[in-house]
């Protein structure tokens, strides 16, 4: 065979290599991806179920609230 045709197949041998790591990357990172979606709501979820005022018990009188967020040192 000709070198230049050796050369043009080891390179595409070399491209399609490539192309197929590539590829699991692609998917792994879309995998990861929807994991972190998934962590997302569950914590958006959380937080909106533990906003002052949510919940049965009344919200706490923001001049109380400043008061009992002074530090120990006050």
């Amino acid at each position: 065979m000709d070198q230049r045709l050796v050369n043009i197949e080891e390179k595409i041998a070399h491209l399609e290599r490539h192309l197929g790591e590539l590829d699991g990357v692609v998917r792994e990172m879309y995998d990861r991806m929807d994991g972190f979606k998934a962590q997302l709501e569950k914590i958006r979820s959380d937080l909106e179920t533990h906003q002052p005022g949510s919940g049965d018990a009344p919200a706490p009188d923001s001049d109380q609230q400043l008061e009992d967020d002074k530090p120990p040192h006050w």
